[in-house]
């Protein structure tokens, strides 16, 4: 979900809850940073979770592209050339029993398997997109879109998922919040034609910090990408829903999507590279529980 944000569905879907439900449920599609995750779960609890399906769509195969916004520097792993880093990360966890279980949220339109990772690009957005603070829906989304028309970028489709990553410094705003105390990274959706949407995952520098996890650094980085990209596949279009009907998907109106339900509880996997990295665990309802796999 966007707890680590969701932006567009936030007023409407929180409007449905009550008072004291909205207070207490993590924002749509965002990753929350530490102590925010602490209070809130004092006052939500897995007992009373559960996702139900709202008729939306699924990300069958997950391709992720990764987007460095422009130059300078990135966070640990970013723009490193060896392993282990975001590309291994997404190519890895994407080739895992941490997707495999989530065919459990098949629907009649989608079944949900395995990914991987496409391949990293670094582009030049516009000066006025690429400030030292930059707003989604005034800089994010209207650049990526400009940058995929131009081609500079592969084009979107039903498995395409972009993983923007930001440089050390450059804080991102979205729905009133930021990313230097208010999230820690979130996914988005932009409208591309009639059929067809962008989805993509915004991770900035921050969410390495502390603040953001117990595994300051890369492991953090992983931690909200893995959360991210989960929520990306079970609800892809949060971005665009108003209210508890298409596009949405699997969603709970209280705690939010599949990630936030477990916000604060990761794990060490083994990934498809053979490979160790922390991520976040996800709510089952079958299984009544956060699980990895």
């Amino acid at each position: 979900m966007r707890r680590f944000v969701s932006a567009a569905i936030v007023a409407t879907l929180l409007g449905a809850a009550t008072a004291a439900g909205a207070a207490s449920r993590p924002v749509p599609g965002a990753r929350r940073p530490a102590a925010r995750l602490a209070r809130e779960k004092a006052r939500s609890s897995t007992a009373t979770a559960h996702l139900g399906y709202w008729g939306g769509r699924l990300v069958r195969n997950a391709h992720v592209v990764v987007v460095l916004w422009g130059s300078g520097r990135f966070a640990t792993g970013v723009n490193t050339a060896s392993a282990p880093n975001v590309s291994s990360f997404f190519g890895g966890v994407l080739q895992s029993p941490y997707v495999d279980w989530l065919r459990e949220y098949n629907t009649k339109l989608d079944s949900i398997g395995r990914g991987g990772f496409v391949k990293k690009y670094a582009i030049t957005p516009a000066a006025k997109n690429n400030g030292t603070r930059i707003d989604d829906r005034t800089n994010i989304r209207v650049e990526l879109l400009a940058q995929l028309r131009a081609h500079h970028l592969p084009g979107p489709d039903a498995n395409t998922i972009y993983a923007l990553f930001f440089r050390s410094g450059q804080i991102v705003t979205q729905g009133g919040l930021d990313s230097a105390t208010g999230f820690c990274a979130y996914h988005g959706t932009a409208k591309w034609s009639a059929s067809l949407n962008v989805r993509y995952l915004v991770l900035p520098a921050t969410a390495t910090g502390s603040h953001c996890g117990p595994a300051a650094g890369f492991g953090n980085l992983t931690i909200a990408a893995s959360h991210e990209v989960a929520e990306t596949i079970t609800d892809p279009d949060v971005g665009l829903a108003t209210r508890l009907a298409p596009p949405l998907s699997w969603y709970d109106p209280v705690q939010g999507e599949i990630a936030d339900i477990c916000q604060g509880r990761t794990v060490v996997v083994r990934a498809g590279d053979g490979r160790n990295y922390v991520v976040q665990k996800l709510w089952s309802n079958r299984r009544r529980a956060c699980v990895a796999g």
